[in-house]
């Protein structure tokens, strides 16, 4: 056994390996100073966590090698991994990916050496190595790898599959009433778990489409102007660099956007949730005059913000008084001014539960959520969630208000990722944040569906929630955990300013928010 400062010296080696491109060494030595277990656990540890950090270098590379559809690179570098890593799920995962994929053979070397090592995995890679023999029709060699899976299939997959691909390769040999007990046992099978045989699902479904459409050949458009599938992407890239692509390709892609770009000196104002604020800090740091009109998040309702455009345009509503109090008339001077020359109105929605007179839907300012003194007054006031319904109508208001201060200016709408503060509906704030968020965003997507909605849409709910749950580092923590990271926060605004802007903005080293006043 090596001393510890053998082992330390190894580890060092094993970096300046790793540093080096030479990630095959530099596992090798790091996997023996892991299998000596040196006295010195802080070394161990250390030699661990190097170990996954190579593991996840050459898991990226094989990701990004499928993504770009180099399957030979990919394959490179799952070799690689296979030293070490054969037992590991990240190892079947990309196996499966590639098979799945088209490239059975490519992946079939890689199954058997899960099957040589005795990998958990190993009743899955038989089944996968006898799914490709069968595309060879090489049906003898597909069926002792079928056997040996279904052996296997207690170790935890849906193994009615192995059962009746097993049965189906056995009619292919000639060994009919052997074959049909394997169909039986797994159409049994699917159908104990309520789901139609294997041999029916298929021929029920798209018989009874087809005689929907009128026979096989009905398709009622070109097929070259038929709608393409988009599927959910497989493969999340961790790095931050690689997350702006990936927005940029699997979220931004497609997204209408104004044809009139953002141009250096451009008014930019945005109003809306605390999110909103973040967003015109990022922006601000480009040469733009940026001008913020803050409604906190605890109160930024569709009907808070439809009452404040009724102030606004002094139209009279039940909020006109407090606007007075809270803003007074020189200030709502300045609002309607910024609002009427602004070439872009950036305006974030941001929850869908408020505060209500009981019984009606004139809204209720409290700030900090004063959930007490709700819950103390309820004959008086109610906390609910607002229905889709209500948010469309409010919406279009809205809308149209901001249409009548200026026809002419830019209108984007996002929703916030920040989370809901409190809630007097659910035993969990998760789970009315949750319903909060999709009462907005489907509020959002039924104006836009319906057409003629004089908006676009930017999607940062989307960029911040969704793509950053798959994210190395946190998304979440600028201020609390409600609250998105600084990172998170400027990526998705500068995705925004390289769609959105044209060549002439740039950054400054000081902020252009000059102005903000926040309804707190």
């Amino acid at each position: 056994m090596l001393d510890r400062r053998d082992h330390a010296k190894k580890f060092s080696q094993a970096v300046s390996l790793f540093y080096n491109g030479d990630c095959v060494k530099a596992a090798d030595l790091l996997s023996e100073i892991i299998s000596d277990k040196p006295e010195d656990k802080d070394l161990l540890v250390r030699a661990s966590n190097a170990m996954h950090s190579i593991e996840k270098y050459i898991v990226d590379n094989v990701k990004n090698a499928i993504f770009g559809k180099n399957i030979e690179k990919a394959c490179e570098n799952l070799l690689i991994l296979s030293r070490h890593w054969v037992n590991s799920w990240n190892f079947f995962s990309l196996c499966r990916e590639i098979h799945v994929g088209g490239d059975q053979e490519k992946a079939r070397p890689f199954f058997y050496s899960m099957i040589m090592s005795e990998s958990r995995w190993s009743g899955n890679a038989h089944f996968y190595v006898a799914q490709s023999y069968v595309s060879e029709e090489a049906y003898d060699k597909a069926e002792s790898h079928l056997k040996k899976a279904v052996q296997l299939a207690s170790k935890g997959y849906d193994w009615s599959e192995p059962i009746h691909l097993l049965g189906e390769v056995l009619n292919k040999l000639g060994r009919h009433a052997e074959g049909q007990e394997y169909l039986d046992h797994a159409s049994r099978l699917k159908q104990t778990a309520g789901l139609p045989s294997y041999e029916d699902g298929d021929k029920i479904a798209a018989g009874f489409y087809k005689d929907k459409l009128g026979g096989e050949n009905q398709n009622s458009i070109n097929e070259d102007l038929a709608p393409k599938t988009v599927r959910w992407p497989i493969h999340i890239l961790e790095k931050v660099e690689n997350a702006r692509g990936f927005s940029a390709a699997h979220i931004i892609k497609g997204i209408p956007l104004p044809s009139k770009k953002i141009k250096s000196g451009h008014r930019i104002v945005t109003l809306g949730s605390c999110f909103a604020q973040n967003i015109a800090t990022a922006v601000s740091k480009y040469n733009l005059d940026v001008f913020h009109i803050a409604i906190h998040e605890e109160v930024n309702t569709t009907y808070t913000n439809d009452a404040f455009f009724d102030w606004i345009l002094d139209i009279e509503c039940d909020l006109s008084e407090l606007f007075d109090r809270l803003f007074g008339l020189e200030k709502k001077e300045i609002f309607k001014n910024y609002l009427k020359s602004s070439d872009f109105i950036i305006f974030t929605v941001g929850v869908a539960p408020g505060i209500f007179y009981r019984g009606t839907k004139t809204p209720v300012i409290l700030f900090d959520f004063d959930m007490k003194f709700v819950a103390l007054n309820q004959n008086l006031f109610e906390f609910r969630t607002t229905t889709v319904q209500e948010n469309v109508d409010n919406i279009k208001r809205i809308m149209e208000k901001i249409r009548t201060l200026n026809p002419k200016s830019e209108i984007i709408v996002s929703l916030s990722p920040v989370g809901l503060m409190g809630t007097l509906e659910y035993n969990s704030a998760i789970i009315a944040d949750c319903v909060s968020k999709s009462v907005l965003r489907a509020s959002i997507h039924e104006i836009m569906a319906a057409g003629d909605h004089g908006f676009y849409y930017w999607p940062s709910f989307e960029i911040v929630r969704w793509l950053g749950s798959h994210l190395e580092y946190p998304t979440f923590g600028g201020y609390d955990s409600r609250h998105p990271t600084r990172a998170i926060i400027e990526m998705a605004t500068e995705l925004f300013i390289t769609h959105a802007g044209d060549a002439s903005l740039e950054k400054r080293e000081i902020s252009g928010l000059e102005h903000a006043s926040s309804l707190r």
